[in-house]
């Protein structure tokens, strides 16, 4: 399985999708779906941000119900929590926690932190949880992941690899090979 996580979800565009963002993350989802047995969606959630966006909360509750998708947990908001104290990181992690329950009736098991940061304390904070942290440099860009899938011919090259991309991001040609 490929691992596609979603960063930024969902963030209020000013761009080319400013007022389509749900649209354009459920356009997404759905390419990924098109390859049920090679790829999962894994959405890293902005707790605070995406409750602007009610009906993707519900999409995405619907989705991973049905095994369509693995939400992880970016962060409250979009800032760099890593930098901050280990109870203040416990804190954030375990209302995030609290949402997550409330709200998607899941629990997260990686948390995938904005820009790929790291400390002691924030690593501390996620094993007291019992989640594992997850920066950038465990994933492989989408760019790359295109470029090593050309050149190899099938999107097996990536198996048991992660993915990096975000949902508002052009480009997102690894969709094309339709898992074959």
């Amino acid at each position: 399985m490929i691992l596609i996580r979603d960063d930024d979800v969902i963030l209020h565009s000013s761009g080319k999708y400013k007022d389509k963002e749900f649209e354009r993350f459920k356009y997404v989802h759905e390419q990924i779906c098109r390859a049920p047995t090679k790829l999962l969606h894994c959405p890293a959630i902005l707790c605070k941000e995406i409750q602007g966006f009610p009906e993707a909360i519900d999409y995405i509750k619907i989705e991973t119900a049905a095994g369509r998708m693995r939400p992880y947990l970016h962060c409250l908001d979009h800032t760099d929590w890593t930098t901050n104290s280990n109870q203040t990181i416990k804190d954030m992690l375990q209302e995030c926690d609290g949402w997550f329950n409330e709200y998607l009736n899941c629990q997260y098991q990686v948390w995938a932190t904005p820009w790929g940061s790291t400390s002691e304390a924030a690593h501390q904070a996620a094993d007291w949880l019992g989640v594992r942290l997850e920066t950038t440099d465990e994933t492989i860009d989408y760019k790359l992941a295109v470029k090593a899938i050309r050149q190899h011919g099938s999107v097996d090259i990536l198996e048991n690899r992660t993915v990096l991309m975000h949902w508002w991001e052009k480009g997102l040609s690894i969709f094309r090979y339709n898992g074959e």
